[in-house]
């Protein structure tokens, strides 16, 4: 039997997802392509950041839940950052890199319009597992793990541990036109896209919950 992690929900308080079920009016993609690393949402005179998160669960098992913050708690959250503390034979490279202070952000004033008219939102989880020591191909070292998702209640009984999370944000026009916000599986990196055979696939692996029901499991202040 796999070992179950706690959930790992989406990293937001409950204002920051209520804002996007109404009053979109932009938003701005950060990066191109199989690289986007951010999406800024303008609503009603505020604005979000919509952007993925990193908890490592066990040694070659992480997962990247979705994360929503005002742009004001972005700006604070960089102004407070210090450099985290290494173990002292951590290699200089990576010492260093590990220690290099967030860039500043501007305000971002470049939004594209927003695609839907009406719209609901809905939080995708999906359960993520890894089979320990599968054999994807010679290049993947001597003891692989093979990470991939499926509903949750649906893992299967050779993953050796599993742990839902919220991944992504759907947005649905009442018209059907849908947009997807979400975490790619590159870590890190981000899914932004229309493309309705796209959504399909990923809508596919996931259980979907109202935002208005999701939010009430939020806090509401950090």
């Amino acid at each position: 039997m796999p070992h179950h992690f706690p959930a790992v929900e989406l990293q937001a308080l409950r204002p920051a997802l209520l804002a996007l079920q109404s009053g979109i009016d932009g938003y701005a993609v950060v990066g191109l392509g199989k690289n986007i690393s951010l999406v800024w949402m303008r609503t009603s005179g505020r604005i979000w950041a919509i952007g993925v998160d990193q908890r490592d669960l066990q040694f070659m098992f992480e997962v990247f839940p979705l994360a929503i913050e005002s742009f004001e708690a972005v700006q604070a959250r960089i102004a407070a950052w210090e450099p985290p503390v290494l173990p002292a034979d951590a290699p200089e490279t990576f010492r260093q890199l590990m220690s290099m202070r967030p860039e500043p952000l501007e305000r971002p004033t470049d939004f594209q319009p927003w695609p839907l008219s009406a719209w609901r939102v809905e939080v995708l989880r999906r359960a993520e597992y890894i089979i320990e020591n599968s054999n994807p191909g010679p290049t993947f070292g001597d003891t692989p793990n093979a990470q991939a998702a499926a509903r949750p209640g649906d893992v299967p009984a050779a993953a050796s541990a599993s742990c839902e999370v919220a991944v992504a944000l759907l947005f649905t026009e009442d018209t059907g036109k849908r947009l997807l916000i979400g975490s790619d599986w590159m870590p890190l990196n981000m899914i932004v896209t229309e493309d309705a055979h796209v959504i399909d696939d990923y809508v596919a692996l996931c259980e979907r919950v109202p935002a208005h029901d999701y939010a009430v499991t939020l806090p509401v202040t950090a």
